[in-house]
């Protein structure tokens, strides 16, 4: 899914992008606290980039049960520059030295420029889809 307002620009990735694992990251932004965004944020934190993560709910990956998001969080907000639940990026801006990117909610920072940004909304999980194949392949 493309989000309005995102610019096109080579360091706006979604997470198939993401799996490329572009060189000289050292600051992302990840739109979307679910699932999908929290994996690829995972991975990138372990290589040594610094994450930040902006999810539009009130909570990390909305529709899963809360008592297994809390712990997950707790341990993310350790690891990770920030997280920002119910929050919004209004405003997204492709300049020479980085991304810029202006939010909207309760607590933000000043606009912040990313090396990449990556646009982990509207993705799902598709194991179900996989395990409907394989079993209908046995």
């Amino acid at each position: 899914m493309k989000l309005p307002g995102i610019p096109d620009d080579p360091r706006i990735i979604d997470s198939t992008g993401a799996l490329e694992l572009p060189p000289n990251v050292k600051r992302l932004l990840v739109i979307g606290g679910g699932i999908i965004g929290l994996e690829m944020a995972t991975v990138f934190e372990a290589l040594g980039v610094k994450v930040t993560v902006c999810e539009f709910m009130p909570g990390l990956m909305p529709g899963a049960d809360p008592d297994l998001v809390k712990p997950l969080e707790k341990r993310l907000r350790a690891r990770y520059e920030a997280i920002m639940v119910g929050t919004k990026a209004t405003k997204v801006e492709a300049l020479k030295e980085g991304i810029r990117v202006t939010f909207e909610g309760a607590k933000v920072p000043e606009p912040q420029v990313y090396d990449r940004v990556l646009v982990a909304v509207g993705r799902s999980p598709n194991g179900k889809v996989i395990a409907r194949k394989r079993r209908a392949s046995l």
